[in-house]
């Protein structure tokens, strides 16, 4: 298991930055534009989930879990690579 040390903003930071994704996974799904705030508009104008969404445990697990990696990986704490074992 590897462990990965966070300060306490770091980790503010990560919580925060989950939430406003899922935020954005639900309005995407739940809301027109005209029926948006101006703030969630600017939060949905290059809001995209990683992959469909439609609100269920799995699509909110998936998106949960790729939203921590990539944000791990923009603060410079871990490196995800995914290897082709067939070749």
């Amino acid at each position: 298991m590897i462990k990965i040390m966070l300060e306490e903003a770091e980790a503010e930071a990560l919580q925060n930055a989950v939430e406003t994704h899922l935020q954005a996974c639900y309005l995407s799904i739940e809301c027109e534009e005209e029926d948006m705030t101006e703030d969630e508009k600017e939060m949905m104008a290059d809001f995209e989930p990683f992959d469909l969404f439609c609100g269920c445990p799995t699509c909110i697990t998936r998106e949960t879990i790729m939203k921590t990696f990539e944000f791990m990986q923009y603060i410079g704490k871990v490196d995800v690579e995914v290897k082709d074992y067939d070749k």
